[in-house]
């Protein structure tokens, strides 16, 4: 991200806020490393002696509403390992460019040799109660949440909070939540709450909090400490100190450094994660919240996490400024037949101290300690947090909470069809066009629908809305469902031995940077090539010309691996680039006439095409957000896309699959035999088809194999469940659909 862009945005959030806080004054700006100009995420920003500020978020950028009477006060932005850096505050400041040196004291070794690492650890542990205040304050916060299962948001929260600290050691504050908002993914979290408690904001605060692991006499015996040496940090010299769980120990320990003042011996910083050799000793939850959970039947582990804890001096004392951590959590319910994998980030800022006395809120104010802040509903409203200060949210979380608030209403539309579709005729026939013609009527299907049951049609129609026209002629592109269709022409060149899953690209493709690659490990996307379509910059180029094959693979494919091939599943249209160049090297054709020979033309699939090479053939138009698809070079994603077909081909093709017209079915079936947990999605991947665990009901007694696409507007849903004969296409070209939700309620009705 560029500062031209950086400022923009600052620029349009200042004038925005301005307005509507006559009696502050906004700071705004980005914090960048002077040497590399890149920026410095998560930068302190500070005023009035520290008692108030914000931190950048992680492109640096930060804003912070300064009451006008602290104008010509100075501000202060600090790093580790930077020199900070103080500018005085001026009402109408433009926003700021800082840069922030390097500092000149980098890690070096102790000098003071008499010193241990336990011994300072200790010694810090001791000076607690004179160097972090006893007496009674009032700590402003915010705190922001967001949780993803694979790639999409599932729940966010952000609030804004008082905690009124009366001097105990207890870990029940006084706690006044001022403002709240919050929102998750009804079915995608399978009702569990996800973000904090009081209690658990409280108890952020390692150094006062009552029964902290890491400032506990225990940890001393069960630890290992080393004294790493000194450096400068936030202009004071501190010493560094690691931390590491003795090996052999049954219980849970961590793996981290802190920051100890050399002059008061405070903690200053604590960054540290979850042994992982001992990691699934963490308990999650209390004791009541485990018991609930057992009640339910959900099984929650704990796969790992890390945390970032930073504490500031103002005055005598040190208080809390920051938290940072990022955490990994696993649920599985066999029961209602889900799991899942979330990766819950938290974000919390101290924005302000009051060191005055203060008078409590009346009870009936406080929140109680151990009540979800998320199960305070609210609207999700644009100028939420206009007159608060906030950490700068890194992604539109607008743009989410809509995503999110969409898919909650898909899921309620499914609920309701559920309690009346019983009251329907029988027939199935009926019901499926019941089901497509509710959602249709809720402007979320419009396309092509065919389904078999028991090897034969018993539904086919075209829904439309306002701008579409789709009948039975209509070519839709199909997105990743093309997925299918390149793994079956691989097999069918191993068939006819040109080619062996366990080769090498480098077999083929000898120039190719990652030539030791297999072509099972692409085809299972095992390969660790990154996602060509991931890459922005890249994205663009791919929008404008169309590319030779081999040149994609070159040009946009030979990132370096994310991992070591065969060890772990990202899902990377890429790998399916690259078999598309060794089917062109195997066969002598470009990949779309390859398609052509091998596929569509013996299974007299006469209204299919790969690339650009039919456009005009009844190809209808996609649609993003009520507006017509920007074309593109089709070419630049056939062998991971670019397939335009009808449900009338789309139903020869699943019917090549169960007579063995194309390849035998042993060799189909090693197609979708499982090679590797695909999370995001509830269940594995073979080569280029997912086989269910957990999306579809019917899944707990039947197999379902199946593969969703997705090209500008164009979304598919291609779904077969064998032993009943059952075939489920969906072709929709007005954007997303519940595809899974209707998939879903279909394969029941046909169930019955």
């Amino acid at each position: 991200m560029n500062r031209i862009y950086l400022f923009a945005f600052i620029l349009c959030l200042t004038s925005a806020a301005r307005a509507q806080n006559e009696d502050r004054m906004i700071v705004a700006g980005a914090v960048f490393d002077a040497s590399t100009n890149e920026p410095l995420p998560y930068a302190n920003i500070s005023f009035d002696q520290r008692r108030y500020g914000v931190v950048c978020n992680g492109s640096g950028q930060f804003k912070v509403l300064i009451p006008r009477r602290f104008e010509n006060e100075l501000l202060t932005v600090s790093f580790l390992g930077y020199e900070s850096q103080q500018l005085i505050i001026k009402d109408d400041q433009k926003p700021l460019s800082i840069s922030l040196k390097p500092s000149s004291i980098q890690l070096k070794e102790a000098t003071v040799t008499s010193y241990t690492g336990k011994y300072l650890y200790q010694k810090a542990i001791d000076a607690i109660p004179r160097n972090y205040l006893g007496k009674r304050h009032v700590s402003k916060g915010f705190y922001r949440v967001t949780t993803q299962s694979g790639t999409q948001y599932i729940h966010l929260s952000e609030a804004v909070f008082d905690i009124y600290k009366d001097g105990t050691d207890s870990n029940k504050k006084p706690f006044l939540l001022r403002k709240m908002r919050a929102i998750k993914d009804e079915a995608a979290a399978h009702g569990i709450t996800i973000g904090h408690s009081p209690r658990s904001i409280i108890t952020n605060d390692i150094a006062t909090a009552s029964g902290a692991i890491l400032t506990s006499k225990s940890l001393l015996k069960t630890h290992d400490f080393e004294l790493l040496g000194q450096r400068e940090y936030d202009n004071q010299t501190v010493y560094e100190v690691s931390f590491r769980q003795k090996p052999g120990l049954k219980k849970e320990g961590f793996i981290g450094t802190v920051l100890i003042d050399q002059e008061t011996f405070a903690f200053i910083r604590f960054e540290y994660e979850a042994n992982p050799e001992t990691v699934q000793h963490i308990k999650i939850g209390s004791v009541a919240m485990r018991a609930l959970m057992a009640i339910a039947g959900i099984k929650a582990s704990y796969l790992g996490g890390k945390f970032l804890v930073n504490y500031k001096r103002i005055g005598d004392h040190y208080f809390l400024s920051d938290v940072k951590d990022n955490v990994q959590l696993f649920f599985k319910n066999e029961r209602e037949n889900y799991q899942f994998e979330t990766d819950l980030r938290s974000d919390y800022v101290v924005t302000a101290v009051q060191l005055e006395d203060f008078d409590l809120p009346s009870k009936e104010d406080l929140l109680k300690n151990s009540k979800m802040i998320e199960n305070q509903r609210v609207s999700y409203d644009q100028e939420f947090w206009d007159n608060f200060n906030i950490i700068l949210p890194d992604s539109d979380f607008g743009e989410i909470a809509r995503s999110i608030e969409m898919r909650n209403k898909q899921h309620d539309y499914k609920s309701e069809l559920e309690s009346v579709i019983f009251k329907y005729p029988k027939e199935k026939s009926i019901r499926i066009d019941s089901i497509l013609s509710f959602y249709n009527r809720k402007g979320l299907f419009n396309g092509n629908a065919l389904v078999t049951y028991e090897d034969e049609v018993i539904f086919k129609r075209s829904y439309n809305n306002a701008e579409t026209k789709n009948d039975e002629h209509s070519l839709f592109r199909i997105g990743s469902t093309s997925k299918t269709f390149t793994s079956m022409l691989i097999m069918l060149l191993a068939e006819r031995q040109l080619l062996r899953l366990d080769d090498t690209v480098g077999k083929f493709l000898p120039d190719y940077k990652h030539g030791r690659v297999t072509i099972a490990q692409l085809l299972s996307h095992q390969s660790g090539i990154p996602n060509y379509l991931s890459n922005g910059l890249y994205f663009h180029e791919i929008y404008q010309r169309p590319f030779p094959t081999k040149e994609l693979v070159n040009q946009f494919c030979s990132d370096s691996l994310e991992f070591e091939p065969g060890t772990k599943f990202d899902y990377s249209n890429s790998g399916f680039i690259v078999l598309a160049a060794i089917i062109e090297e195997v066969t002598q054709l470009p990949m779309a006439e390859a398609l052509s020979t091998y596929i569509f033309q013996p299974l007299g699939m006469t209204n299919s095409f790969a690339g650009d090479s039919g456009n005009g053939k009844n190809t209808v138009t996609g649609y993003l957000n009520g507006q017509p698809e920007q074309p593109y070079p089709i070419q630049n994603v056939v062998g991971a896309g670019g397939i335009s077909t009808t449900a009338e081909d789309l139903l020869k093709w699943s019917r090549a699959m169960d007579d063995g017209s194309l390849v035998a079915k042993e060799k189909f079936e090693e197609l979708i035999t499982p090679r590797a947990a695909y999370e995001d999605w509830d269940g594995q991947y073979g080569y280029g088809w997912i086989i269910d665990q957990f999306q579809f009901s019917n899944s707990r007694k039947h197999r379902i194999i199946y593969h969703p696409g997705t090209d500008n507007g164009f979304y598919s849903m291609f779904l077969k469940q064998p032993d009943e004969g059952i075939t489920i296409i969906l072709l929709n070209n007005t954007s997303d659909f519940p595809r899974f939700e209707i998939s879903d309620l279909i394969l029941n009705q046909l169930d019955r």
